[in-house]
């Protein structure tokens, strides 16, 4: 009983001391602690990447932030909402920072009228349609000066629409039809229309490998390849820009070279995981695409 008291003792005497040292944080380097803290600040801090079972809802007012310069809105998944610390580091052509709505909701691609899904899922494929039949409305509510359309845009030639309700597999024609389409819809609106590519991402590098590179002291040069599987997205959006009056930005120009992709800057890491920015990879992207570069 005494050695049992003893452990119980113990532990809250642990606990309570890294209460009071920050869990005990001066363990690690000045540096250490900026690597670790940098990955655990991501981009949702307002809970505006809605759920599934959000979808009924519309532009929420805590998801429209920012300055009170251009008013952009931002639309699309996850892959969307890890932008918005790079369009709030932007300046206009008025040096304002610009106001952003936010109009994003989890593996949701920004495609009007087309019940998909990426997993072959009838609850999401309902979802995602319900939450872009939407979007016109939100445009025509917020009436934004830039829209900037953003998604982890499909990596394979299948996915899965809604038909009937049955799930149907259909090839990457129907979707680029129905992204054309959308296009041509919200352009129609009158609205500055910004397309993003999708990250490389850290691939099989890790996005962690900025930490284990100090934490076992060798030299990791945390480069990955450029990924392929959006060589027909970008050939895509070649072609329809030069009939659709739209702008297509590709971030990768940003952080690839030459076959190889950075997944850190500085030493501190761009990735809260595999694929999504955290605040601090979201805003460097600020630093080489300007307004004027997001807009021309």
């Amino acid at each position: 009983m005494k050695f049992f008291l003893f452990v119980i003792f113990s532990l809250v005497i642990i606990i309570i001391s890294g209460l009071f040292t920050d869990g005990y944080s001066n363990r690690f380097t000045k540096k250490e602690n900026e690597i670790f803290n940098s990955i655990y600040q991501g981009t949702n801090e307002r809970n505006c990447l809605a759920a599934d079972r959000d979808a009924t809802r519309g532009l929420l007012e805590r998801c429209i932030y920012g300055g009170n310069g251009t008013k952009i809105l931002l639309i699309g998944d996850s892959h969307a909402n890890h932008l918005n610390q790079f369009l709030l580091s932007l300046k206009d052509n008025n040096g304002s920072q610009p106001q952003i709505a936010e109009f994003t909701q989890g593996a949701c691609n920004p495609i009007l009228d087309f019940s998909y899904s990426i997993s072959p899922s009838i609850e999401h494929a309902t979802a995602c349609f319900i939450k872009n039949s939407k979007t016109m409305n939100v445009i025509s509510t917020y009436n934004p000066d830039i829209i900037v359309m953003s998604a982890r845009w499909p990596r394979s030639n299948k996915m899965h629409q809604l038909i009937d309700n049955q799930l149907e597999v259909v090839d990457l024609k129907k979707f680029e039809l129905k992204f054309e389409q959308t296009l041509l819809s919200i352009v129609a609106s009158g609205v500055k229309v910004v397309v993003v590519n999708d990250i490389a991402g850290t691939g099989d590098i890790g996005y962690n490998c900025p930490i284990k590179r100090v934490l076992f002291s060798d030299s990791r040069t945390c480069l990955v390849d450029k990924p392929n599987y959006d060589d027909w997205f970008i050939s895509l959006n070649n072609r329809l820009s030069k009939k659709i009056t739209y702008n297509f930005v590709d971030l990768n120009k940003v952080i690839c070279n030459n076959g190889l992709c950075k997944t850190e800057s500085l030493g501190l890491p761009l990735y809260k995981d595999e694929g999504h920015l955290n605040q601090l990879g979201s805003q460097s992207f600020a630093n080489f695409v300007s307004y004027k570069d997001l807009i021309n």
